[in-house]
């Protein structure tokens, strides 16, 4: 990834910049502009509650042609309560093995 190609993720909230790793949160908080965008990097996953984060994607560019595409997956969890979302060790057994 290169800064040209765009496609950040970015967290509005208080105070921006740029978070190269984890911490994104506490880097809002200190942020003079109100955004922090996180790269998108290889191997990186990214959870977080979208109705408690306001944020977007900025746009991307894969001038370098197939190469260069990116691909994301989206899941959205429903649950009444976000409580009622647990961990299942069993569950993650029977997905992913041992």
């Amino acid at each position: 990834w290169s800064e040209q190609m765009g496609g950040c993720f970015r967290i509005h909230g208080a105070g921006g910049g740029r978070s190269p790793g984890l911490g994104a949160v506490a880097a809002v908080a200190e942020a003079e502009d109100g955004v922090v965008d996180i790269e998108p990097r290889g191997g990186r996953l990214l959870s977080f509650w979208s109705d408690s984060l306001v944020h977007s994607v900025c746009e991307s560019y894969a001038a370098g042609g197939a190469t260069e595409h990116r691909w994301a997956l989206t899941v959205w969890v429903h649950a009444a309560r976000s409580e009622d979302i647990a961990f299942d060790g069993e569950a993650e057994e029977r997905h992913f093995g041992g």
